[in-house]
């Protein structure tokens, strides 16, 4: 297995939809047979692909009312509207028959001003620990897997 680079990942045809003076676009995002993710080196969105017009994500370069951090949570960045799904096995997350065998928690997060989809998994068995991006020693195998990006913007 390899390790998950952000230029292999492939994108779906977006569904666009128009919500007042904005775009909302869902787009699917597979992974490549025999990937692995260890967040080394971050998976960049490519922007372009997600289906809006002027590729810009509401919090990200002015699209839409951006305000100054709030007095109780001053060291948190602006929010950027975009969120995803869990990442599923792509063959069997559609099918009522078929057992997900493979499924991450994963969220999109503003980084360098570009959106960057994390990957999420339980290092432990035990239901006290939390969920943490895998590290180098235990990449999480992400081969042929599928999640939806949303993205709110113009």
């Amino acid at each position: 297995m390899a390790e998950l680079k952000a230029s292999e990942l492939k994108y779906g045809q977006p569904v666009k939809i128009s919500v007042g003076g904005y775009f909302m676009t869902a787009t699917q995002i597979e992974t490549p047979s025999g990937a692995e993710y260890a967040p080394e080196g971050a998976l960049y969105l490519n922007l372009a692909k997600l289906g809006l017009s002027d590729e810009s994500p509401a919090g990200i370069s002015g699209a839409g009312t951006e305000g100054a951090a709030g007095e109780v949570a001053s060291t948190t960045a602006l929010p950027v509207l975009a969120w995803s799904t869990p990442l599923m096995t792509a063959k069997t997350q559609a099918e009522a028959a078929k057992q997900v065998s493979v499924c991450f928690l994963t969220a999109v997060s503003k980084t360098e001003g570009k959106l960057v989809l994390r990957i999420f998994a339980q290092e432990t068995a035990g239901i006290k620990e939390p969920l943490l991006e895998p590290k180098t020693a235990t990449k999480a195998a992400v081969s042929l897997c599928v999640c939806t990006v949303f993205c709110v913007g113009r």
